[in-house]
């Protein structure tokens, strides 16, 4: 938050925090009702003074930062949140209370429509539109994920549509949580699960473009697959099987290809070992 000073011992630079990063803009802080009491003091002590001062450091530096603290409201029982509020409170805040998605409902067609297009100039789909019946579903679902589960699901729904080589998300796109109907009528699923069903999803887009393709290159996937980058391409990959481990038993093709850089820089470790020992 604050950045490091100087360390005397070892003339290492300062090390500047979002505050200093933020200088003359905005900074955002998402689930602000984790921050600890000492941040919060810091904190408080800039909104007093538009100053703060570095981890480490004696001098206090200036800083033109608009903050804008977002938390939810199961958190309104918290020691932390209710510190937070009173900072904010104290220092002349506005407080903005942002309903639940499925209090406006009329806000998931732009939200999904930007969540979308944000994907296309990423690179990472080139999937552009949602057909009004997708949109229907999820309109029509309660979202006990809120803004975050749509994001997945959008992201979801953009895999499965590039690796059906079709142009629009449609309904049978979609995760089928939001498609079946019981779903609809309030059965909750965790962001948790549709991470992992969106790295399944991406792991067997890949798998299929290799056997399609014939080609086991990651540059040549990448752009089989329409990536712009294929170095972001592959830290994707390696990421899914990073975080779903399980998923290597059910991909080992894909595997082999994009975690082999893995074993390579290991084989390379070691050989640099032992032309230490031949010296």
């Amino acid at each position: 938050m604050f950045g490091g000073s100087r360390d005397p011992g070892n003339g290492r630079l300062d090390a500047g925090g979002w505050l200093d990063s933020a200088r003359g803009g905005i900074l955002f802080l998402n689930d602000a009702h984790v921050l600890n009491a000492e941040i919060l003091e810091g904190l408080s002590r800039y909104l007093e003074t538009g100053s703060f001062r570095r981890v480490g450091g004696e001098s206090y530096v200036e800083s033109d930062v608009q903050l804008i603290f977002s938390t939810t409201p199961e958190q309104s029982g918290d020691t932390r949140s209710d510190t937070l509020q009173t900072m904010v409170e104290r220092h002349g805040g506005i407080m903005i209370r942002i309903s639940r998605l499925r209090e406006r409902r009329e806000d998931i067609n732009p939200l999904a429509h930007h969540v979308l297009n944000s994907l296309y100039r990423q690179g990472e789909t080139h999937v552009r539109t949602l057909r009004e019946t997708a949109i229907t579903l999820l309109e029509e679902f309660d979202w006990p994920g809120n803004v975050r589960e749509l994001e997945s699901a959008v992201e979801y729904a953009a895999i499965r549509t590039d690796a059906m080589e079709e142009t629009e998300i449609a309904p049978y796109h979609l995760p089928q949580t939001i498609v079946d109907r019981s779903a609809r009528a309030g059965l909750a699923i965790s962001a948790l699960d549709y991470q992992r069903h969106l790295a399944r999803a991406e792991l067997a887009l890949v798998a299929s473009a290799m056997e399609t393709f014939s080609t086991t290159k990651q540059a040549d996937l990448a752009a089989r697959l329409h990536y712009n980058d294929r170095y972001t391409f592959a830290r994707r990959i390696r990421r899914c099987f990073e975080r779903y481990p399980d998923l290597e038993r059910e991909f080992p093709d894909v595997r082999r290809i994009f975690m082999v850089r893995q074993r390579v820089l290991c084989t390379a470790d070691i050989f640099g070992y032992l032309c230490f020992l031949y010296q």
